[in-house]
């Protein structure tokens, strides 16, 4: 009988575990990402068209002409791909091996922290990159609004 106590009782909190788990990643997925530029970048607003291009490296320049510097922000990557570029990862990964290896682009900068991504594009004035909208901060500016 206790057996089957602790048995139900892991199974109960497996349970809340993962119910906890998909209710974070679908808060998180509802919210919308903000494609940022460095606040003095002359680049105000950028189409969908213009930021796909960028990140699946058939792009090398931002709006202004300059070259982008790429910053990718690992927490929200799988969405952004999926809303922003219209890609599952696995196809995103293809296309930046395919770009690597021939030596026509570099790797985007990747950071696993949202203010990584912030301080990194507010250093940089020519870095674009992507956080939640509700992470945006001083020195950057969004110029673009996934949702």
């Amino acid at each position: 009988m206790v057996m089957k106590m602790k048995v139900l009782t892991f199974s109960v909190c497996l349970l809340l575990f993962g119910t906890a788990f998909y209710m974070q990643r679908l808060g998180a997925a509802a919210q919308s990402i903000s494609v940022i530029v460095n606040q003095n970048n002359t680049t105000e607003t950028m189409s969908a068209r213009e930021v796909r291009k960028l990140f699946l490296g058939k792009s090398r320049k931002l709006p202004d002409g300059t070259r982008a510097l790429l910053v990718s922000n690992d927490l929200i990557q799988t969405e952004f791909n999926r809303s922003a570029l219209g890609k599952a990862d696995s196809q995103v990964k293809a296309a930046w091996s395919r770009l690597l290896f021939s030596g026509r682009a570099k790797r985007p900068v990747a950071f696993s922290d949202p203010a990584e991504v912030i301080q990194f594009v507010s250093g940089n004035v020519n870095s674009i990159g992507y956080v939640l909208t509700s992470e945006v901060s001083a020195g950057v500016k969004s110029v673009h609004t996934v949702k």
